[in-house]
């Protein structure tokens, strides 16, 4: 099958044909596959997988499938598995039910008369599947150091440390021991006065950490010679205003003596001399609004003299050297760093990128690691391409792309290379991904190997119809047809007209009705306006005149909540709104009432959904948030710490108080100091008390994790005489929020134990530690997850949200637009 790119087969459907198409023409590589959003990326790596097992012959332990997280791996993976065993099923049962790709790959390999052979190859690649590399760009990095260590220029003994972290913290120690208090006038003032302590440079630590490469910009002059000079230069223009300034005091005729010019004039003079002061002992800090009033007429009026523009100009300038300390930290760190990476044998995460990129531009084996890596890896596919930075970029590009059509090999054997992902996508930055790494790729491959999938399988059409409408106008002489530039994104980043596939067995109307069949309109606009008094925000049918937006703010989350309630509506037999289900009735698809978890609220902020959250559960309505972090910095987290203070003070009373009132336990503050002289309230903290002294001893002899899993799952629901240990917990708004957390943590700190430390005092230890890392750079494993899997509205941003799908989405945030941009400086 290796017919012209421009080949197309009659008597097909058009969706046919372009699947056709690709199949017939991805069997060499390299090629750049534009994914659009709900067009099917995982069903095309999937189907290549499958043809090029089945009618090339290619093994599956010489594929190389990478993917930006190790949950989609695995999904991955699975994906492959499943169309494998469908891909054999096809081949060996007569079936009139299949999907474009697999009637193609039934016709192609009977066509060939391959049928045996390629079921053959098929069942051997689900047998072996787990030889094929589906992996992280990481972790394939981490295969490639590991096979062929002396091309990477890895010395034996290294190793290799996944948590940066305690090594950053390590050298900001080294750091501030040395440089806080020494004689370096550009450190010493501005980390106090700027507040850049610790935790601002171990957040810079990290940052350097993650990107190794990064230059440190910009590089400043000494600051001696110039502070020197701006010192020497501030004492002449101080004395002279003093001068002045005892001299128009002193003038009892002068009539612009006024009380508020001589304050005037006295606070800027004194300003001006602490600040010097503080120069000349070497607290180096930014001058305030202050040194604006030196240019005044004001005070030059009542002074009867001005103070020298040099010197003005310099005064502005002092701002240039706010960030001179954190400079000069950074500068420090990145060859700190190295440093202790190369005396130790280390290397991190990230170094992985960074030692098979720099091994493949490498003159000497550079050449020997392209042809390791091109022997054992025929075919490559980069799933969510869009989310590649340079320096992944470079790898892919190096081992698979260069000279590729200059090899002295058969043209079968050349590397296959696929990129397959959305560049729109490439302009949020997830994953630290480049929007000019998708140009770059685009450039590099010639235009006859890119394709485009445009058939949108995510949607209705009314809805394709009308989005098309909304970002690319009416479509009226075939105007979206072509790929249309919008806005300011990049030469190479375009949007096109969606379509709909003709084949896809859905209503015609649409995926959502109301109770009497009509189709909902597929994009609603909500407007909202003040009431006649102005002091509430109702729904209106045209846009009104916002004069509140702390109003709108205040009001919002509980016009979303109504909205939501108003389409779930009816219930019972009667129901407000009904949604196609096209997995149900056997596969032919059913109308069904529309729940809570068809319901998606996508916002700006974590805070948006948390508030409109909370009105949903105050209407009835299950709702949950999925928040970005890390469970390490949540209420639960916080919670266990507590639970280990208790419990390794058992015989004190004043931990455990601080652990009762918790929503673990659930005491009020009246409970806990009743508790010293009420017989029931006495009761009931004596039981936490002799509770706590039970836990302490089980932890003599097991684990942190299994006592603790026993408590939030066990005693937290345990009745005893008088009721449940807290028979509120449930009724708490963020208990399911607490719960997955609680078990997040026990997971967590069962993987720590296995590590070697142990005990509630190395766990405790260990949280703290934890607690004071960056939230926004938490490992996967440490993510927040999803609290529930029941039927519940779901909350999330909109970053959060990429790549769901919901019959219903709500977008609350719509109205919130970003300031106009301010033209640059003259």
């Amino acid at each position: 099958m290796t017919s012209a790119p421009g080949d197309r087969r009659a008597g097909n459907s058009e969706a046919v044909k372009e699947l056709v198409e690709l199949v017939e023409i991805l069997f060499e590589g390299p090629w750049y596959i534009e994914a659009d959003a709900g067009t099917g990326k995982t069903y095309t790596i999937t189907s290549l997988v499958v043809f090029l097992v089945a009618v090339e012959g290619v093994p599956i332990e010489r594929f190389l499938i990478v993917t930006y997280t190790n949950k989609a791996t695995a999904e991955l993976r699975e994906r492959i598995r499943a169309r494998l065993s469908d891909a054999i099923g096809a081949l060996r049962v007569e079936k009139t039910d299949l999907d474009s790709a697999l009637e193609e790959l039934v016709r192609v390999v009977r066509d060939r008369k391959i049928e045996q052979k390629a079921i053959e190859r098929l069942e051997r690649a689900r047998r072996d599947l787990d030889l094929a590399t589906v992996s992280t760009i990481h972790s394939f990095c981490q295969q490639v150091i590991s096979r062929w260590p002396e091309l990477v220029g890895c010395l034996e003994g290294t190793e290799f440390i996944e948590d940066y972290e305690p090594l950053a913290r390590d050298l900001v120690a080294d750091y501030l021991s040395v440089n806080l208090y020494s004689e370096k006038a550009a450190g010493r003032g501005l980390l106090d006065k700027r507040a850049l302590g610790r935790k601002k440079l171990e957040q810079t630590a990290r940052c350097l950490c993650r990107h190794r490469n990064a230059a440190v910009l910009p590089v400043l002059p000494e600051l001696g010679p110039a502070m020197e000079q701006l010192i020497s230069q501030g004492k002449e223009v101080l004395s002279t205003l003093r001068e002045s300034l005892n001299s128009a005091i002193q003038n009892k005729n002068n009539s612009k003596a006024k009380s508020d010019n001589v304050s005037y004039a006295v606070d800027v003079v004194e300003r001006l001399g602490s600040w010097l002061d503080n120069v000349e002992k070497g607290l180096i800090d930014v001058p305030g609004k202050w040194v604006k009033k030196l240019g005044t007429k004001k005070l030059s009026n009542f002074l009867g003299i001005s103070v020298p523009n040099s010197f003005l100009d310099s005064m502005e300038n002092v701002e240039v050297f706010k960030n001179l300390p954190i400079i000069d930290f950074a500068e420090w760190f990145k060859g700190a760093l190295e440093r202790r990476l190369g005396s130790e044998r280390l290397f991190t995460y990230e170094d992985l990128l960074f030692k098979v990129a720099a091994a493949l531009e490498n003159q000497d084996t550079g050449s020997s690691l392209i042809k390791k890596l091109r022997s054992n890896f025929h075919v490559v596919l980069i799933d969510e391409f869009q989310d590649t930075d340079m320096v992944q970029w470079s790898i892919f590009r190096r081992g698979w792309l260069d000279g590729w059509d200059e090899l002295d090999v058969p043209q079968e054997r050349r590397p296959r290379l696929y990129l397959v992902g959305d560049p729109k996508q490439s302009i949020y930055s997830f994953r630290g991904a480049d929007v000019y790494v998708c140009a770059q790729a685009k450039g590099n491959i010639p235009a006859e190997r890119r394709r485009t999938l445009t058939r949108n399988w995510r949607s209705d059409r009314a809805y394709i119809e009308a989005l098309n409408g909304l970002l690319l106008g009416s479509g009226e002489d075939g105007a979206g047809d072509e790929d249309t530039e919008l806005f300011d994104l990049p030469r190479f980043i375009t949007l096109r007209k969606a379509k709909y596939p003709d084949q896809k067995n859905d209503p015609a109307d649409g995926l959502v009705c109301d109770r009497e069949g009509k189709a909902l309109v597929p994009i609603e606009f909500v407007w909202l306006a003040p009431n006649e008094d102005g002091n509430d925000i109702t729904v209106a049918e045209k846009p009104g005149e916002m004069s509140s937006k702390e109003l709108l703010e205040r009001r919002l989350p509980a016009l979303v909540a109504e909205d939501i309630k108003r389409l779930l509506g009816g219930g019972g037999e009667n129901p407000a709104t009904w949604v196609w289900d096209a997995d149900a009735g056997g596969g032919k698809g059913t109308w069904r009432p529309l729940e809570p978890g068809d319901i998606a609220v996508l916002t700006a902020t974590n805070a948006r959904a948390e508030r409109i959250a909370k009105e949903l559960r105050r209407l009835g309505i299950a709702a949950v948030t999925s928040r970005a972090g890390s469970v390490f910095g949540s209420e639960a987290a916080r919670i266990v710490l507590l639970w280990l203070d208790a419990v390794t003070e058992a015989a004190r009373s004043g931990p455990a108080r601080a652990l009762a009132i918790t929503p673990l336990c659930g005491f009020s503050a009246t409970e806990i100091v009743a508790g010293e002289g009420e017989e029931v309230a006495s009761d009931r903290f004596r039981n936490l008390q002799e509770d706590i002294s039970l836990w302490a001893d089980r932890l003599q002899k097991d684990r942190v994790a299994t006592v603790l899993r026993e408590v939030v799952t066990g005693w937290l629901f345990q009745e005893r005489e008088g009721g449940a240990n807290n028979p509120d917990f449930m009724k708490h708004p963020d208990s399911e929020r607490m719960l997955t957390d609680f078990l997040h943590l026990c997971e967590l700190v069962y993987q720590f134990e296995l590590g070697g430390r142990s005990g509630p005092e190395a766990v405790r230890q260990w949280l703290l530690e934890k607690r004071a890392e960056d939230e926004n750079t938490a490992p996967e494993d440490a993510q927040l997850r999803l609290e529930t899997d029941r039927n519940a509205v779901q909350l999330l941003t909109v970053h959060k949200a990429k790549g769901l799908q919901f019959p219903v989405v709500c977008l609350p945030d719509f109205w919130v637009g970003e300031a106009e941009p301010k033209p640059p400086a003259a």
